[in-house]
């Protein structure tokens, strides 16, 4: 499963900076250390702001709080959480299979385009998703 990360300092009571630089040089090891294992894709901290993001890769919602409850900084940060889409490459910059992440399963789910087929371009994909998401009426 997909997810994009993005992890903020809160606002605290100020940290001996030594300390609170110690922690974040740990952190970016162990992101660095993840990603390695191939559970963190892509990632970076922010500019102008305290705060970075990962893309991850993990099998379950229970292996992402883990995951990020074990970063020396997870104390301190507020976490936003987003499920991403799943691309699947099948071979040719046409044939891709697309799927969404549903949380009451905690999987990902294939999906069929609007073309009626299982598979198609990147754009069709983000474009279903975008309609399934964005245009959805209002209850």
């Amino acid at each position: 499963m997909l997810f994009y990360v993005k992890g903020e300092l809160r606002e605290q009571e100020s940290l001996p900076n030594e300390k609170w630089l110690g922690m974040v040089a740990s952190t970016w090891q162990a992101i660095k250390q993840l990603e390695n294992n191939g559970k963190v894709l892509a990632g970076g901290a922010m500019i102008g702001k305290r705060a970075g993001c990962v893309i991850v890769d993990v099998d379950s919602n229970e292996e992402l709080f883990d995951l990020l409850t074990r970063l020396p900084v997870a104390g301190y940060m507020d976490w936003e959480i987003v499920p991403l889409i799943r691309l699947r490459y099948l071979g040719s910059a046409d044939e891709w299979g697309f799927g969404l992440y549903l949380a009451s399963t905690d999987k990902y789910e294939d999906q069929i385009l609007p073309t009626g087929g299982f598979t198609g371009t990147p754009e069709e994909a983000l474009d279903c998703a975008c309609e399934l998401y964005l245009d959805a009426p209002d209850f």
